[in-house]
């Protein structure tokens, strides 16, 4: 296409990039989006080194079109391409709207002044950058709403371990019991089996009916006492009866003998290689500070509107919230508190499901208040995690005064 020559004017406009926008933002922009666009590896390669032939100031000119006005032949030679690969690869950008070749009729390319110049040009390209950044906005959201489905996932896949073991333990010939242990034991164990949202979701949505299956199966359970049992206890009962599931292996299929030996001549109060006998009365007497200060309707009330009703949510119609009910529902606010994901993975591989839980609790009751409000979310709960680590983590404390603070509200709106 060749370029007619233009007359000096300065009222011509062109696009330029939104305020603030770097010509070195839009090539991290065009790389977070490559698949989208289309462009391979290569291609993205070419587009990055003709934009890199640019003058920076061009792109943000209101009166200059940024235009890679280079050679093919210098082209290929940067890239490492052929001549002929250069053009296909012009062609192929062209055809993809990202650029407007301007050559003359035999393929060279002039520059004369700021007004005539020749080349790839990158009008289209410019113009098509905020759709680009509302759909690399909206790609974002997709992928931390499936991030954060896939912890609720392996937060429900723990729960239903602990109580697939205990009831391995109490009924082991129960065929549902068995049968629920099959579908547990065929789940999909890597991240990658989920690509999208929708597939995580139906994914939560099976394996919260798998649990609730088994919660069925443990409630129709009578003990010895002829009272029914249920596995997740709302937080305020834990305090009167705890139950604590040996972690040590057991054999999840029937025809596992790799530890049957040692499950089956276990002493009641679990192996020595149990991990409960090594850390678990310490995790008891944890659980017994924590759910003892306050019940869980009184905690839900130091947060944020937004986490209380993400704890109800899961509630349900149920009457007492559960320990469940406020894991997933802390999970639900890490993207609003802007919690990172290696943040949160750290905090539950170090402190457990529902620390973790209290702590965002207590950050996010934390960052409204009126003096030293958090600023950093994230790095509080690195800095709880690191202090649990180092065993000076005062949960208890802190929901202390929380709740004393909660109480002066609630005696000030009296007046």
């Amino acid at each position: 296409m060749t370029l007619q020559n233009q007359v000096h004017s300065d009222e011509l406009i062109y696009a330029v990039l939104p305020d603030g926008m770097t010509r070195g933002a839009l090539e991290g922009l065009l790389t977070d989006l490559r698949s989208r666009l289309g462009l391979s590896a290569s291609l993205l390669n070419s587009l990055l080194t003709m934009i890199r032939a640019t003058r920076p100031s061009d792109w943000g000119n209101p009166h200059v079109e940024p235009i890679c006005s280079k050679m093919q032949q210098d082209l290929a030679h940067t890239l490492g391409k052929t001549a002929r690969a250069v053009r296909f690869d012009e062609y192929k950008l062209e055809q993809l709207g990202l650029i407007e070749k301007r050559v003359c009729a035999n393929g060279a390319r002039k520059s004369v002044s700021d007004h005539f110049r020749q080349g790839m040009c990158f009008t289209p390209l410019i113009e098509k950058v905020p759709a680009l950044l509302r759909l690399r906005e909206q790609l974002q959201e997709h992928e931390e709403a499936r991030r954060v489905t896939l912890y609720k996932c392996s937060a429900v896949k723990r729960n239903i371990k602990t109580l697939l073991m205990k009831l391995l333990t109490l009924m082991p010939d129960d065929a549902d019991v068995s049968a629920a242990r099959d579908v547990f034991v065929d789940l999909p164990r890597r991240n990658d089996a989920f690509p999208t949202l929708e597939s995580v979701e139906e994914h939560f949505e099976a394996v919260q009916n798998l649990l609730i299956g088994l919660q069925q199966i443990d409630e129709l359970r009578f003990d010895s006492s002829g009272g029914a049992e249920i596995d997740f206890l709302p937080l305020q009962d834990k305090k009167e009866d705890i139950i604590s599931v040996c972690n040590e292996n057991i054999p999840l299929r029937p025809d596992d003998k790799s530890s049957e030996n040692d499950f089956t001549d276990a002493d009641p109060k679990g192996s020595t290689n149990c991990l409960e006998n090594k850390y678990g009365e310490a995790e008891v007497e944890r659980k017994k500070d924590l759910t003892e200060i306050v019940d869980p309707e009184r905690m839900i009330s130091f947060g944020s509107s937004d986490f209380e009703q993400a704890v109800r949510f899961y509630q349900g119609s149920k009457a007492q919230i559960t320990e469940q009910d406020f894991v997933l529902g802390s999970i639900d606010q890490l993207h609003r508190l802007g919690v990172h994901s290696s943040a949160y993975q750290e905090a539950v591989e170090t402190m457990g499901d529902l620390t973790t839980a209290i702590c965002l609790l207590i950050i996010d009751a934390n960052m409204t208040r009126n003096s030293n409000p958090v600023q950093n979310p994230g790095g509080m709960l690195r800095a709880m995690t690191r202090q649990h680590k180092a065993g000076r983590l005062n949960l208890v404390g802190s929901l202390i005064g929380l709740d004393q603070k909660q109480k002066r509200k609630e005696k000030e709106g009296e007046l």
